[in-house]
């Protein structure tokens, strides 16, 4: 088992197709948005948020779980902005 790899601490999952698994929380996160309720996804890093919202984001979820087009998705990643002046992160937002 010492060479049995963790495949979600590698890199984000991109791909739609890789995304499995959490549907209860797809579902959630989705009907609040749906309600035009804002949502945070927070959590230690690795855990799997950016794949998260990366699957959200996808265009064929948000037409399949009936989101509007008019709906955006932004990632911003905080990790970017540790040690910035506020003004600096307003501009990078």
């Amino acid at each position: 088992m010492d060479n049995v790899r963790n495949p979600f601490c590698l890199a984000p999952v991109t791909q739609r197709e890789q995304f499995f698994g959490r549907q209860k929380e797809v579902r959630r996160t989705l009907s609040l948005l749906n309600q035009m309720q804002c949502v945070s996804v927070i959590g230690p890093k690795g855990i799997g948020k950016t794949s998260f919202l990366n699957y959200l984001a996808h265009p064929f979820t948000r037409s399949t779980c009936g989101l509007a087009e008019e709906h955006v998705f932004v990632l911003l990643d905080g990790r970017r902005l540790a040690g910035r002046q506020p003004d600096e992160c307003f501009l990078h937002m």
